[in-house]
């Protein structure tokens, strides 16, 4: 768009690059829970101009008077560009849907942990926010480097889309399968080379198990099918065999009291064990949330 509207490029650069600096030039732009990079989201209307251009230019075939066989290629590439962008704007409202009805919006607001809490509830298997780039996670430098992987990720997938609209001559159907295809790909491309780059541990058997048995029901679920080993469990056997220790994706403080500490537990009676080499002395307090009163409290001398 600069090469076409040097004026109107320069006057969105002069209004963007001004508050963008500004807005990310200091740490502390939370306040608390917020939603990510809320700073950012006065910009967002202006966006709407250079996405206008790149739909009539790219994503757009224009008719011509020349022959087919020439007419095809430039086709296709607009109709590689339409998928590509539609994927996108796919995305857009896929991030926006859980923020506004899942739990009344609690997704909407993080803390300074760097975990995307949008990505935890999507996925409870693996780590998934930690596949993603944060500052507040991890160094600058850190959150660089992962962005530069998805950067790699997104043009693979571009690249890939384009080898094969050039080599094929698909319709519509054709084309959103191809992107939609390469784009499972390169995610899971992209998480592996990240959890790879930090070596974390991707699946996250406790958090699992909670989804699991917040997710079960008595009244509809009668068996259960296990597929390690591969087996039908019953209800009760089900039950009986979750368990789960700490949800933290960081090990504990020195000075840190919390010797378990779960996430998303559903109600339901618990059994806690400690073995002896790391019983506690003193008192066992049982808190829910972070400022709350103990609700329940345990000597454990003798």
């Amino acid at each position: 768009m600069a090469g076409r509207h040097r004026r109107l490029s320069g006057e969105l650069l002069l209004v963007i690059a001004p508050y963008w600096f500004s807005a990310s030039s200091y740490a502390m732009w939370w306040g608390g829970n917020s939603a990510p990079a809320r700073f950012l989201v006065a910009l967002m209307p202006l966006a709407a101009l250079p996405i206008a251009w790149c739909w009539s230019r790219l994503c757009v075939a224009l008719p011509t008077e020349a022959p087919r066989a020439k007419v095809d290629a430039p086709a296709g590439r607009s109709r590689a560009w339409r998928a590509l962008t539609l994927a996108v704007l796919l995305v857009s409202i896929v991030m926006v849907v859980p923020r506004a009805w899942v739990d009344g919006g609690r997704l909407l607001y993080n803390n300074r942990t760097g975990v995307d809490l949008v990505l935890d509830w999507a996925a409870r298997s693996v780590d998934l926010p930690l596949a993603f780039p944060s500052v507040h996670r991890s160094s600058a430098g850190g959150a660089i480097t992962d962005a530069l992987v998805w950067l790699g990720a997104g043009i693979l997938m571009a690249i890939v889309t384009f080898v094969l609209t050039r080599r094929r001559q698909l319709g519509a159907g054709g084309m959103w399968t191809v992107v939609m295809l390469a784009g499972a790909v390169v995610t899971m491309l992209g998480c592996t080379v990240v959890w790879t780059l930090h070596g974390v541990t991707a699946v996250t058997a406790a958090r699992s198990s909670i989804a699991a048995l917040g997710a079960y029901s008595p009244s509809l679920h009668r068996s259960v099918l296990q597929l390690a080993p591969f087996r039908v469990l019953s209800a009760d056997d089900f039950a009986g065999r979750i368990e789960f220790g700490s949800t933290d994706r960081q090990p504990p403080a020195a000075t840190d009291p919390a010797r378990l500490r779960a996430a998303a537990v559903p109600a339901g009676d618990y059994v806690i064990i400690s073995d002896r080499s790391s019983a506690p002395r003193g008192s066992v307090s049982l808190v829910i949330g972070r400022n709350d009163s103990p609700i329940d409290q345990w000597r454990m001398d003798g």
